[in-house]
């Protein structure tokens, strides 16, 4: 009996704890999944010489993506099997230096043949919590940060790009 109570009692600290890390998980998971994707692609459009385009579909909240040598046809069947974001995660938004912010429509991000990634920052919430994924045009790993990045942060464009 005792056992059972000092269990108890380890359980009853631990949940919060618990809840907190399965909420981080899907929001990581999504952060996770992002990356690898856009990895995948640049190794793709590289190998295969074409030009892809991975397309973040902010109204719908899901992504998707095509190679331009594909029929309009094609990319409507890829729009259609979209990826969606773990329930309870959102894109917020995603900031190019071009065009700044996009909070609502498609948002295409190219990847050249030559491995070129526009470069992007995505922030995805869970209402609580924060993952920024930087894209940078030449490296080929994702950076992902807890904190809201921005191009205007002096120290992200000194240090990056």
């Amino acid at each position: 009996m005792v056992v059972i109570t000092i269990l108890g009692i380890l359980l009853f600290l631990a949940a919060p704890n618990l809840r907190e890390r399965i909420i981080l998980n899907k929001i990581d998971q999504a952060a996770g999944t992002i990356a690898s994707e856009i990895t995948k692609l640049r190794s793709e459009a590289v190998r295969e010489g074409v030009d892809y385009v991975l397309v973040f579909d902010l109204d719908r909240q899901c992504f998707y993506n095509y190679h331009t040598a594909m029929n309009p046809e094609k990319i409507g069947e890829r729009r259609k099997n979209a990826i969606s974001f773990p329930q309870g995660v959102r894109c917020k938004d995603i900031h190019l230096p071009t065009s700044g912010e996009q909070i609502i429509g498609e948002v295409p991000i190219l990847i050249s043949f030559r491995g070129y990634v526009q470069p992007v920052i995505l922030h995805l919430t869970d209402g609580e919590h924060y993952r920024s994924l930087w894209v940078q045009p030449f490296l080929s790993k994702v950076e992902i940060r807890e904190e809201e990045l921005f191009f205007t942060d002096l120290s992200v464009i000194k240090g990056k790009l």
